[in-house]
């Protein structure tokens, strides 16, 4: 007959540990709140920039900050505060500096999301708000059209960059020999470009299409020699603040497939959609998960329009870049944007 073993007791430092494990859990709802309490105690949220590519980041003769980035920027203020003023731009010229720097609270900047930058720096991205690619400028009179066509032909291109990288690797997969001309910045490659010392220009879409603004003599090539997709950055540890981006992003996206807009906003609050009387808060639920005012997502629409109103602004069809939406339309339009349900 097998003898029944009587089960030893907890210890009471097992039993400490447990409840202070415990704790821990139930604490964390706290810790993720610092950022975001930091910035309401602060009075307004610190956004890294860098103003290289108009229509992204740029300053005008007063001082302020206009672009894309700024704009997104002032939607997740304007989330927070309710008024998309209450932001304070500064430069971020390397992801080490927000790394080290605790006083930025995000990133627009032209990222890219890359694993080992997610996943490998403790940082976090938001989703992305731009979808970029490298490919290569030419002039029109070269009748090029294709990157082919540039084999053993010079290519002016900055240095160490995710453009360099693109070229060698599409030029070897195509056994076509390169020509490169390389340069220290971006602007520097524009300028020898400019200058007549290469036939074509290598960089991301969105640098590339600044340089081409109010020109004709000058087209973008349309294959995609890599793959650029851009968002703003915040750290991992911030839980809370970094949802609020997140859902700030996706309410931006979700208000231009419902058609609420900066002007129209006040006049579907008796939207016979449900999904609309929840995004702008008139059914309540979202502004408390994320622990914000129910009239969140409103009033960063208020601030500077819907996805589609910004892109038109600063990067489309009403500013100089020109831009086609392309990847960046709704999904419902042949695009990549999509925001998940805000319920």
């Amino acid at each position: 007959m097998p003898t029944s073993r009587r089960r030893a007791p907890r210890s009471r430092f097992t039993v400490a540990a447990l409840i202070l494990g415990a704790a821990a859990c139930f604490s964390l709802p706290a810790a993720a709140d610092t950022r975001l309490a930091a910035i309401r105690a602060r009075g307004h949220v610190t956004c890294g920039v860098v103003a290289r590519v108009a229509g992204f980041t740029s300053f005008n003769t007063s001082g302020r900050a206009i672009g894309f980035e700024p704009d997104l920027c002032r939607a997740i203020a304007a989330a927070i505060f309710g008024d998309g003023e209450k932001v304070a731009f500064v430069p971020a010229d390397a992801v080490n500096q927000f790394k080290s720097d605790a006083s930025l609270d995000l990133v627009a900047r032209r990222l890219t999301v890359t694993l080992q930058r997610d996943a490998g720096l403790g940082l976090l991205f938001s989703p992305v708000v731009f979808y970029d690619r490298t490919t290569v400028m030419v002039r029109t009179e070269s009748a090029v059209q294709d990157p082919a066509a540039l084999a053993r032909r010079p290519i002016c291109v900055r240095a160490s960059s995710e453009a360099a990288e693109a070229l060698v690797r599409h030029f070897s997969l195509n056994k076509l020999e390169l020509t490169t001309v390389p340069h220290p910045t971006f602007e520097a490659a524009a300028k020898a470009f400019a200058d007549g010392a290469c036939e074509a220009l290598a960089g991301d879409l969105s640098q590339l299409a600044a340089e081409r603004a109010g020109r004709r003599d000058l087209a973008i090539l349309p294959q995609t020699l890599s793959k650029e997709p851009l968002a703003l950055l915040t750290r991992a540890e911030d839980v809370q603040f970094a949802a609020v981006v997140r859902w700030t992003i996706y309410a931006l996206i979700a208000a231009e497939e419902m058609n609420v807009t900066a002007g129209n906003i006040g006049s579907r609050r008796r939207d016979p959609d449900p999904d609309v009387r929840r995004l702008i808060g008139e059914s309540a639920g979202n502004g408390k998960a994320l622990g914000l005012n129910e009239r969140w997502a409103a009033n960063a629409i208020r601030a500077g329009g819907n996805y589609g109103e910004l892109f038109a602004r600063h990067l489309g069809a009403d500013s100089p870049l020109k831009l086609e939406r392309g990847p960046n339309a709704l999904w419902t339009q042949g695009g990549l944007l999509y925001a998940p349900p805000l319920r």
